[in-house]
């Protein structure tokens, strides 16, 4: 008969049966900075939704107006311009630094404040990328 291994603290196993250490996931309200560990469960950082059991530094949300430097940042910024920023979390799987993480549809980098259009320009008012007027691009033209 195999004994069994007190998870550590704000942690716990996903029914009975469970065993080992690796069996525990964090309790809601918490994270694991470094996935498939035995680490630790820490509190959940300001600006990200850890109210789902078992999340680490990759899978947990971030909220909505909330932006995040890559998918290993411990921390996350409130957006100037909330609308830019639309939180989510990342697919491990495909996921690459280069990826921005919580930016609405068009936008990327620091604070979704860039267009991935170049033919589009970051609106601060509306929190999104709009095409160039026929009057804006003459003068970038004549620039």
């Amino acid at each position: 008969m195999t004994a069994c291994t007190l998870c550590r603290p704000n942690s716990s196993t996903a029914g009975v049966g469970h065993v080992s250490e690796l069996d525990c996931r964090c309790e809601p309200g918490f994270y694991r900075k470094i996935p498939n560990t035995t680490e630790d469960c820490e509190p959940c950082p300001r600006g990200f939704d850890c109210s789902e059991p078992g999340g680490d530094t990759t899978s947990i949300v971030v909220l909505s107006e909330y932006w995040r430097p890559t998918r290993f940042a411990l921390q996350s910024r409130l957006c100037p311009t909330g609308e830019s920023c639309d939180g989510g979390t990342t697919n491990a799987a495909t996921f690459t630094d280069r990826d921005e993480v919580g930016c609405a549809n068009g936008t990327r980098g620091a604070f979704c404040e860039h267009c991935a259009d170049d033919d589009q320009y970051f609106d601060e008012r509306g929190g999104r990328c709009r095409a160039f007027g026929f009057r804006i691009r003459l003068l970038l033209l004549l620039l």
